[in-house]
């Protein structure tokens, strides 16, 4: 929920945390040496002017692939593929300080 992941990476600059919008980020594959030379992107907040992402928002999510695929979400397997995901805005209350 919002712009950041684990250890401070922003993948989601943009995103909202309750406006029912996925912020999706597809990456290209790279060779390992382009992945190590790319990761100042996922810190400085500039990852969507990296050639090799292509940023998305919807509130609908189809990933389709057989059925041997798994998926996860926040680093959780939650199941095989296909998915189908839709978001309901305003739906989960959220505690933070203030």
């Amino acid at each position: 929920l919002g712009s950041f992941t684990g250890a401070g990476m922003l993948l989601a600059p943009d995103a909202v945390g309750d406006d029912g919008l996925f912020d999706i980020l597809a990456i290209e594959q790279m060779s390992t040496w382009k992945m190590l030379q790319s990761l100042k992107y996922l810190y400085n907040g500039r990852i969507d002017e990296h050639p090799a992402t292509h940023a998305r928002r919807c509130a609908s999510l189809t990933i389709e692939g057989d059925n041997t695929r798994l998926f996860q979400c926040d680093g959780e397997l939650v199941g095989n593929l296909p998915i189908k995901i839709d978001l309901l805005p305003r739906r989960l209350g959220v505690l933070s300080p203030a």
